[in-house]
């Protein structure tokens, strides 16, 4: 597990664009010559990347990212017009985050299987951390005498491909954990994790990098299900409220005060 190196110098943003290069335009355009891009080809390519089952979101970058070169290349006199104009793109439709409350954290996590992945989700809750982050943190980021993780990477997937990078908006950042979830998380550091300050801390089984889709399918869902609660609650939703209890003691029945995950 020691062996996963991250990509310095790129965001998670930037690592997202990088594959998008490499997994969709090069692919269908990195033949073709300049002027053979036209708009009927561009707008066949997006909605071909719909039919891929890519979401709305990375249909949106793609095309972005593609527009992006297109204009440059327009600037630098290699086009005369871009052919990115008149292109519907998919609709992203914002939605109001779904957090949990302690409660309801308590019977999820008690369903969820394997359960050495019940600390992932209270990391995620507790801490505020988006999935990259939490699928990026190393040993030597866990301070268990001040009961805090430093978030300092990313790691983003793009169609199957990974790449580490810096958090979103480079929010490197140090972010304090309830003590009773220091506790846990110093018990799977000691029997789970590898002894090298590089190890992951959370991967699946046979120390291979987690896939959100993955384990959103196959651990999320079912445990939400199981508790009696809508699949549509989000992993994602604890990246913009955090569960903080009102008691540091190791019980979950406190009331939920949902703030800020910047704060």
């Amino acid at each position: 597990m020691s062996g996963h190196r991250p990509v310095h110098g790129l965001d998670s943003a930037a690592c997202s664009q990088n594959l998008a290069l490499n997994c969709f335009l090069l692919p269908d355009f990195g033949a073709l010559p300049l002027v053979a891009i036209s708009t009927p080809k561009v707008r066949a390519w997006v909605a071909s990347l719909s039919k891929r089952g890519l979401s709305s979101s990375r249909v949106r970058q793609a095309y972005g990212l593609l527009a992006m070169l297109l204009k440059l290349a327009v600037e630098s006199n290699y086009l005369a017009k871009s052919p990115c104009v008149g292109i519907r793109i998919p609709h992203v439709s914002a939605r109001e985050p779904l957090p949990l409350t302690e409660e309801e954290l308590q019977a999820v996590a008690e369903t969820l299987a394997p359960p050495e992945y019940r600390l992932l989700i209270l990391v995620l809750a507790y801490g505020g951390l988006r999935w990259g982050e939490a699928c990026a943190l190393r040993r030597r980021r866990c301070d268990l005498a001040q009961s805090r993780v430093e978030v300092a990477e990313s790691l983003a997937e793009v169609s199957g491909h990974f790449a580490f990078g810096e958090p979103k908006t480079y929010a490197r950042r140090w972010v304090r954990l309830p003590r009773f979830v220091t506790d846990q998380l110093a018990e799977h550091l000691r029997d789970r994790v590898a002894a090298g300050p590089d190890a992951l801390v959370f991967t699946g089984r046979g120390g291979t990098l987690l896939r959100n889709s993955n384990f959103r399918r196959r651990i999320w869902q079912p445990a939400l299900l199981s508790a009696g609660l809508p699949a549509s609650v989000r992993l994602h939703d604890y990246a913009d409220v955090r569960v903080m209890p009102t008691s540091q003691q190791p019980s979950w029945r406190h009331a939920l005060i949902a703030i800020p995950s910047s704060a």
